[in-house]
């Protein structure tokens, strides 16, 4: 059919882009890279090479020699108190870029992600087409390249492996649930191979179990008990292999006994800047002083945080799921889940809710992430949700990945005109996230790790700044804008203010612009200085943040200081309460 090769050959057109893309990819002019990255590319040499998993200064010259950066950060184990240090991470990833690691160090990892996208886009494609017939690869095109998945082809954090395994896993549990009862053979292997591959990501997040409980409740008929059992081996057994291979290497996930670490170049790295008989005294130094927060139960349990981070898991402008994975709507022209699928969707949505509660201040997989990496292998399973609409209307089928691409169009037109481009953009924070984005939908207060400087304690205010140009001089115990460019603060509060008071030295310009607040009005100093008073406005969420379990008020507002050109300009800032509340 003229319509189906039409289809196959605009997929296969954009991968085979991709993976041309992969090829010649450069990072050179990167910063650095992303976290994540250094752990995993280690690992893949030192399995290439050494034909192990064991962490040694060996594999961090290696790094080195091969002109591929300092490393960024790794995660690192060990049961043993430093003699034998592991990588942190499951080894199935590794396993797998090892090969091409070892013949393009530096492009090797891209072009393995490109086949890997490839393999899954292929697979759903042919699954999808006995639900959907020949419109099959347009919507598997939309769904691939509508949403942010593509973009992580260019970074080695194993997020694009962990989406492809479980494409793949629910590829294989649609073609068992259309298989016939003199099959039993090929299906208990086919459930098998199932389990074995969503043990992959649940080894990695323990909230991708959902996966598996979506698969488990897949099978019907008859030898439904069977398919359970083999479904059921398959995963524990893929467990086990990787728990047991983390322990022999020297540490394991997170295994009773070990200690384990992320060490960056402030911290230093073992066997670099302190040595193993260092270890678990560093460990301890470390853990202590990178503290990143109370038990997650209990600053998790806030139904103002439940609701707002519901809103920025949805529609947040650097994580939001709507505009980043808009093909999800795709997912509603069909006819309603029923069958295996209706697990599936309500795994989903489990996932959603266990993520905002057991990850407040971290729903998207931090730092680096392209919206949101947590959600990937979530994503690659709804893909099968996908189906006709009653009585396939052609219309429905052909318009609605033409409607899917022109609603994300907006929220990813700088992705598509550069996907290999530095996550994080200095000065502007997350480069995918447009200028309607940014107008549009809402800051994410709640996260962790969004652009921006560290949040400082000042005047009885926590204060984050969001773009470069500002920062917290702590020691000197001042903030300070630099130049005339506007500068994003966020500002906590442990009660409600009613203005924000900011005090400028003699040195600064006379007027200030307001983003997100009213300027009520300017007092001269006797000092000399100036003294602006600001009205702020627009949302004012409430819930408690990652360095508090109280719940905060929460500003943002942007500053710019028309003239300030060539001076970086100190200022104190206070908050003010009219009245009692």
């Amino acid at each position: 059919m003229p319509l189906r090769r039409i289809a196959w050959v605009l997929l296969g057109t954009l991968l085979g882009a991709t993976l041309i893309g992969a090829a010649f990819y450069d990072r050179s002019a990167w910063s650095g890279r992303m976290a994540g990255e250094s752990t995993y590319l280690m690992q893949a040499a030192s399995l290439a090479d050494d034909f192990d998993l064991t962490y040694t200064r060996t594999d961090f010259d290696r790094m080195l020699l091969a002109d591929l950066g300092n490393p960024t950060d790794l995660s690192l184990v060990s049961s043993t108190g430093g003699r034998r240090i592991s990588y942190d991470r499951p080894f199935p990833y590794a396993l797998y870029l090892a090969p091409f690691v070892k013949i393009w160090p530096r492009q090797g990892f891209a072009i393995a992600n490109a086949l890997l996208l490839a393999l899954a886009a292929v697979a759903a494609t042919r699954t999808l087409e006995r639900r959907i017939g020949a419109w099959a690869p347009a919507w598997v095109t939309v769904l691939i390249f509508a949403s942010v998945l593509f973009a992580y082809v260019f970074l080695a954090t194993g997020d694009l492996f962990l989406f492809a395994v479980t494409v793949l896993a629910f590829c294989l549990v649609a073609g068992a649930a259309e298989e016939t009862r003199q099959r039993t053979r090929a299906s208990a292997r086919r459930w098998l191979a199932v389990g074995a591959l969503l043990a992959i990501p649940a080894a990695t997040e323990p909230l991708y179990a959902v996966l598996f409980a979506a698969a488990f409740f897949a099978p019907v008929g008859e030898d439904r008990g069977a398919a359970r059992g083999a479904l059921a081996l398959g995963f524990l057994a893929a467990l086990a292999i990787q728990l047991g291979v983390g322990a022999w290497a020297g540490g394991g996930l997170h295994l009773l006994g070990a200690s384990h670490f992320r060490f960056t170049p402030e911290t230093g790295f073992p066997l670099v800047d302190f040595t193993a008989a260092e270890w678990d005294q560093t460990v301890r130094r470390l853990s202590a002083l990178h503290w990143d927060g109370a038990a997650r139960f209990s600053w998790g349990l806030d139904p103002r945080l439940w609701a707002w981070d519901g809103l920025y898991l949805l529609a947040g402008r650097s994580i939001g799921l709507l505009p980043y994975f808009a093909p999800l709507l795709l997912l509603l022209v069909g006819r309603e889940a029923s069958g295996w699928r209706r697990p599936l969707a309500l795994a989903a949505a489990a996932w959603a809710v266990g993520v905002v509660i057991l990850q407040p201040f971290n729903l998207y997989g931090g730092e680096g992430a392209v919206a949101n990496r947590l959600f990937l292998p979530i994503y690659g399973a709804l893909w099968l949700l996908a189906s006709a609409p009653r009585k396939r209307r052609i219309l429905v089928l052909s318009l609605a990945p033409v409607i899917v691409a022109a609603v994300a169009a907006p929220f990813l037109w700088r992705l598509w005109s550069s996907p290999w481009s530095e996550p994080i953009d200095a000065g502007e924070g997350y480069r995918h996230v447009t200028p309607a984005a940014r107008a549009l939908l809402p800051y994410e207060n709640s996260q962790r790790w969004m652009p921006g400087g560290p949040a400082s304690e000042h005047n009885g205010l926590m204060v984050k700044f969001l773009s470069e140009n500002a920062w917290a001089e702590t020691r000197r115990g001042r903030l300070v804008i630099d130049g005339d460019k506007p500068a994003e603060l966020l500002v906590g509060s442990l009660l409600p203010l009613d203005m924000m008071r900011l005090d400028f030295g003699k040195d600064a310009p006379s007027k200030m612009l307001i983003g997100g607040g009213e300027l009520e009005e300017s007092i001269l100093l006797p000092s000399g200085g100036i003294s602006f008073r600001v009205v702020p406005t627009g949302w004012t969420p409430k819930h408690p943040m990652w360095w508090t379990p109280r719940p905060q008020w929460l500003y943002r507002f942007t500053v710019t200081l028309p003239g300030a050109t060539d001076r970086a300009l100190g200022f104190q800032m206070y908050g003010e309460r009219f009245e009692d509340r």
